[in-house]
Parts: structure tokens; C-alpha cells; sequence
């Protein structure tokens, strides 16, 4: 009889791990893919959030909810507020071995520092069985705010093109970011000219300017690279040159040569050294 009881006894056991086996391995939604358009969200402007939701169970998955509860270590979702909706996407159902996708319009707060945000989510469902999951998931938001480094003024004529064979350059931050490693070079020909200037907050200026050769013709570049708040390095560049036509080149050298013979003819003149 005791036996029997613990044959009985093992048997239980033993369909129940089975049971349980089974349960845990085909109640499975798996949130496959997080995608946010644009990628690199903006202060100020709107967003999308897609998900791609894979139902790896054998059976289908039903009243599939996705809640926004908050930034990683506070329970609210300041600076992002889903549009025209709550904060809640729901799906009804996702048959056996299929995925299907959901998004939610969000906008950006304005005043939106730039970095990374974690925000939690609840995934919560019912699985074949008909028992309730729910599952804390955490995603990320990329913020940052808009680089964009302009040339205002470019001049082979000096500041106020008065000034003959003087490259003049001027630059401006025209974005919302703060623009980090500022570096300008200057291509003239076969020869490159650099100058650092480091950080340019939002709606600063600056300028470069240097000489430029009167009596040969000019193949020139100019590229600035920065860094926006993402570390992430960029680059503005512009090409200028000055063709000089061979007579001019001529009364350059004429130029000097008659300003080097009048010093001749001075120094001879003191020192009684011929006509």
C-alpha cells in the first residue's frame, strides 16, 4: 500500500514540474525592438516611439497593454507627453509565433537637457492560460539639442572688403547646443593654416583672417569640426579661390622690383656709387 502511495505521490510531483515547465516556457512576449523616430530626439519637437512585439508562446497572447510609468528612478514622465492619446499603447491580441508592431506620438519638453533617458514601461497581458503577466521593461530616449555651426562671412578683400588679398572668415553658432573643440583650417594651395578656439555657446561668433599671396593664383579651403553634446564630431567646410592672370602676376613683380630699384638708386646716392 505504501508502495502505491509514493508511486502515486512521485507521479503528482512529477506532472506538476512538467506543468510548470511548460507554463514558464510558452507565455512569452518578448519586446523585440525599441525604435524612436528621428533616432536623436530634439527638444521642442514631436516624436514617434515604435515597439515591435514578438509572441514566442505556442498560443495566442490577448489585451496587450504598454504604459509609460516613468524616468529611471522617479514615478513620473516629465519632459515626455504622449500626443493626442494617454500614456498607454493597447493591443488585442498577437497569435502564436508572430510579432506585430504598435507606436505612440510623444512630444519633447523645450527645456530638455541633452543626454540619455531611461524610461520604465509595464508590458502587461494575458497569456493562453488566461493569467495576467506583467513585466517592468526599461528603454531609451536619445536627447539632444540641434548643432548647427554656419560661415557668415567669407572674404578675400578683409573685414569690410577694403583690404586687398586678405582672407577674412566669420562663423556662428546658429543652434540650440553648445559646440565643444571648435577647430578652424585654412587650405592655401599646398599649405594649411590652423587655429583652435574650443567652446562657442549657442548665438556666439568668431572670425579668422590671414594674408593671402598677391602674385600667384589661389586654390583654397576652409573647414571648421566641432563636437555638438554628444560628443558626436562634425564638420562645415567651403572651398574659395583666386585665379591671377599672368599680366597681373607681371605688375606685381614690376611693383616690387621698382620698389627694390628706387631703395638701390638711394643707397647709391649717399654713397656716391654711380649714376
Amino acid at each position: 500500500m505504501k508502495k502505491i502511495i509514493s508511486i502515486f505521490v512521485m507521479t503528482m510531483i512529477i506532472t506538476c514540474l512538467m506543468g510548470i515547465s511548460v507554463f514558464a516556457e510558452n507565455t512569452n512576449l518578448i519586446v523585440k525592438q525599441v525604435k524612436t523616430s528621428p533616432e536623436i530626439i530634439t527638444p521642442g519637437e514631436n516624436f514617434k516611439v515604435n515597439f515591435n512585439l514578438e509572441n514566442k508562446s505556442n498560443g495566442t497572447i490577448s489585451d496587450i497593454t504598454i504604459k509609460f510609468v516613468g524616468i529611471e528612478g522617479t514615478a513620473s514622465l516629465t519632459g515626455f507627453s504622449p500626443l493626442n492619446t494617454t500614456n498607454e499603447i493597447n493591443l488585442d491580441k498577437i497569435e502564436k509565433n508572430s510579432d506585430k508592431e504598435v507606436s505612440i506620438d510623444m512630444l519633447a519638453d523645450p527645456s530638455l537637457k541633452s543626454g540619455t533617458y531611461n524610461i520604465i514601461i509595464d508590458l502587461v497581458y494575458n497569456n493562453k492560460y488566461g493569467n495576467i503577466i506583467e513585466e517592468n521593461k526599461t528603454i531609451g530616449f536619445v536627447v539632444s539639442k540641434k548643432a548647427n555651426l554656419i560661415i557668415s562671412k567669407l572674404s578675400q578683400n578683409g573685414e569690410d572688403n577694403d583690404e586687398d588679398s586678405k582672407l577674412y572668415v566669420g562663423f556662428i553658432n546658429a543652434g540650440q547646443a553648445t559646440l565643444n573643440d571648435v577647430l578652424l583650417k585654412v587650405t592655401v594651395n599646398d599649405e594649411e593654416y590652423i587655429n583652435y578656439y574650443g567652446m562657442l555657446e549657442s548665438g556666439d561668433d568668431d572670425f579668422y583672417e590671414m594674408e593671402l599671396p598677391q602674385d600667384e593664383s589661389i586654390n583654397g579651403k576652409i573647414e571648421i569640426t566641432y563636437s555638438d553634446e554628444l560628443n558626436r564630431e562634425n564638420n562645415i567646410s567651403k572651398d574659395f579661390e583666386n585665379q591671377v592672370e599672368e599680366s597681373a602676376k607681371e605688375e606685381v613683380k614690376e611693383e616690387k622690383s621698382g620698389f627694390f630699384s628706387s631703395i638701390g638708386k638711394f643707397f647709391k646716392t649717399i654713397f656716391g656709387l654711380g649714376n
